[in-house]
């Protein structure tokens, strides 16, 4: 099971903090270990790695996107005029 968390950081630290969670992510050469499965006329463990590796890109696919979000909440925030602050304080 899946869940959100949320926290909070100082609002010059929102880039850095994006950094941290790319960083965060893992270099993979599992292509690389299909591949050579395939070479090797492994079919089982060919299809074995590729569902792992489905699921990892998965799990990158969900980290790039909370990034993204992230980082288009920022640069709207960052570049907000005085009016858009005033009519979401009237709210």
């Amino acid at each position: 099971m899946k869940a959100k968390i949320q926290y909070t950081v100082d609002f010059d630290d929102i880039v850095k903090e994006v950094v941290y969670l790319l960083r965060r992510l893992p270099e993979s050469n599992q292509i690389l270990d299909v591949l050579s499965s395939l070479a090797g006329d492994d079919l089982n463990r060919a299809c074995k790695e590729i569902d792992e590796y489905r699921k990892e890109l998965s799990k990158l696919d969900m980290r790039l996107e909370d990034c993204y979000s992230i980082l288009m909440g920022y640069q709207k925030a960052l570049f907000a005029t005085p009016e858009d602050t005033e009519g979401s304080e009237a709210e």
